[in-house]
């Protein structure tokens, strides 16, 4: 040992063949070895982890069957009485229904339900509009008891609208990464009470699809800020499961975000209908779709309240936003424009518009509903 301190370079021989591959067969059968005992603990942990979780889904399943069962009775009840005497009953009888779906674990439905409770004294034709409503309750109802015989993609959507929810850390493992431009459309924010909920919506420019990106804070928590309005962004999206597959998250962006001067519209509004129906046939119970329509001009009905028209002159009604409507005609100047917005089915939500002065961003302070 002494000699090799001292002359070293006497050493320098390579080492026989035959010692490393003996060397390298040990390395292998040590780390084939750590493997499996590797694999041995993880299927130890996770099988009774598994187990735990499919026995948690399998009691929340009954859970909310349960619900659903005991609030189908309440709304029979409500059909059979009839609804006019709904315009003269407390909020209560609402509130109460939709607080025993909440403590069935069905929040989507309850959220719905309490929708319903303002209808009753929102003016001429509410029995129509709450008719509407309950009976996509009843639908979605129904649909969820059944859904063993309905395709796994319905079976999603009625899962997501009773208010089951997707891991958003599996989905971004297991999901398919869409890439694509997305234009960034436009941006709602709402608040009730002290949560926020951004929607931003975006278009793939060579796909076409739409992505809806949702955010949500509390108090004082800042809201995401991945995307912003007015720009194109390269980027790759996971969506959520279900038939139409509309909400995304966000999974990778590659470079900068570039100006947005132009978007993908609908050349007539009658193309519009004629997807949104489509749409709505494949999942009756959606409450807002994304709308982008070029060739559109500003005027007003005989009731004074904003509307568009295109070159057809079929009409679009606008969601009353104060101030909105002012900053429409200014920017267009009485040219004409595209826009985006939400439909809800009656009026459209304008969000941002596209005029011979390039995009802008409709007064967000005016899309801030307080609960």
């Amino acid at each position: 040992m002494l000699l090799f301190v001292r002359e070293g370079e006497s050493f320098a021989a390579e080492i026989p063949e035959w010692v490393a591959q003996w060397l390298r067969s040990r390395q292998e059968r040590a780390e084939r070895k750590f493997l499996k005992a590797d694999e041995s603990e993880l299927a130890v942990a996770t099988i009774p982890d598994l187990q735990a979780k499919v026995r948690r889904q399998a009691e929340r399943q009954a859970r909310v069957e349960s619900g659903i069962s005991e609030f189908r009775l309440w709304l029979y009840d409500r059909i059979r009485h009839g609804l006019a005497r709904l315009e003269s009953e407390p909020y209560q009888v609402f509130e109460n229904a939709a607080a025993r779906l909440t403590d069935a674990q069905a929040p989507g439905l309850a959220r719905i339900l309490r929708q319903c409770a303002g209808i009753p004294n929102s003016g001429e034709g509410w029995q129509e509009r709450l008719l509407d409503k309950l009976s996509l309750l009843h639908l979605a109802t129904e649909g969820f008891l059944q859904s063993a015989f309905l395709p796994e993609d319905l079976q999603q959507d009625l899962r997501s609208i009773v208010g089951f929810t997707v891991s958003q850390d599996e989905l971004l493992k297991e999901a398919t990464a869409v890439r694509d431009n997305w234009q960034v459309m436009g941006q709602r924010l709402e608040i009730e009470e002290r949560l926020k909920t951004q929607r931003t919506w975006l278009r793939g420019e060579e796909s076409g699809r739409w992505a809806l990106i949702l955010s949500f804070a509390h108090g004082v928590q800042p809201l995401d800020q991945s995307f912003s309005t007015g720009s194109t962004q390269d980027a790759e999206l996971v969506f959520f499961p279900g038939r139409m597959q509309q909400r995304a998250l966000l999974k990778e962006k590659f470079g900068q975000a570039q100006p947005l001067n132009s978007f993908r519209a609908y050349e007539s509004a009658d193309a519009f209908a004629d997807d949104y129906a489509q749409y709505l046939a494949s999942n009756p119970w959606v409450e807002s779709f994304p709308a982008a329509l070029a060739n559109l001009k500003a005027g007003f009905s005989e009731g004074g309240t904003m509307i568009v028209y295109d070159r057809e002159n079929s009409i679009l009604p606008l969601a009353s936003v104060s101030g909105v409507d002012w900053q429409i005609l200014a920017l267009s100047g009485g040219f004409e424009f595209s826009l985006f917005g939400e439909w809800n089915g009656e009026r459209l939500l304008p969000l941002s518009i596209v005029s011979d002065s390039g995009y802008a961003r409709l007064d967000q302070r005016s899309l801030v509903s307080v609960a």
